[in-house]
């Protein structure tokens, strides 16, 4: 979206006859942000009636080439920076203290990965896991025990989901 945005103001500020600033290890959002305050300059200098014109023959190129084609050619953005692919994030912190505590009871499970794409912390017997539960449970949270489907003799903990409600003929 961003990066229409900033796509948009190129052809906008090349409709008033100047050429857009080039990025300077921008990110997208600072870009566009500059790219906006030239603009704005530029609107300001020429007047209101001549940046309308221009205005509207930007958005009339938009319409028949497109905004890529328009706005070519557009500077490389330099990308965000990259967050750490799910599988190689590191355990939260109740996470390490609980396997600090209990290291011969829970590990981390080398396959299975939880919502958050950190991996599933996991139990070497049905009885340490049960017990996980029921400390849960005494925080209010329902959680279910099942057996690795990878890494069989170990357990893993899920959150329950709530029951769907049936629908009767007449809800439709």
């Amino acid at each position: 979206m961003r990066n229409s945005l900033a796509r948009r103001f190129v052809v906008y500020i090349r409709a008033l006859g100047a050429e857009p600033i080039e990025p300077a290890d921008d990110n997208c959002k600072t870009y566009t942000r500059r790219l906006e305050e030239q603009y704005v300059a530029l609107k300001r200098k020429l007047g209101e009636l001549e940046a309308k014109r221009a205005r509207e023959t930007g958005q009339a190129a938009i319409r028949t080439l497109g905004l890529r084609v328009a706005a070519t050619p557009f500077p490389t953005l330099s990308p965000k920076t990259p967050s750490l692919p799910k599988k190689d994030r590191k355990p939260t912190s109740a996470q390490r203290q609980l396997m600090k505590s209990h290291p011969q009871i829970v590990h981390i499970c080398p396959v299975c990965r939880a919502r958050s794409g950190l991996g599933k912390m996991s139990w070497k017997t049905q009885m340490w896991a049960e017990a996980e539960r029921s400390r849960a449970k005494e925080r209010g949270v329902d959680l279910l025990v099942y057996e690795c489907p990878y890494k069989p003799g170990t357990w893993h903990l899920t959150h329950r989901r709530p029951a769907r409600k049936k629908r009767t003929p007449a809800q439709g």
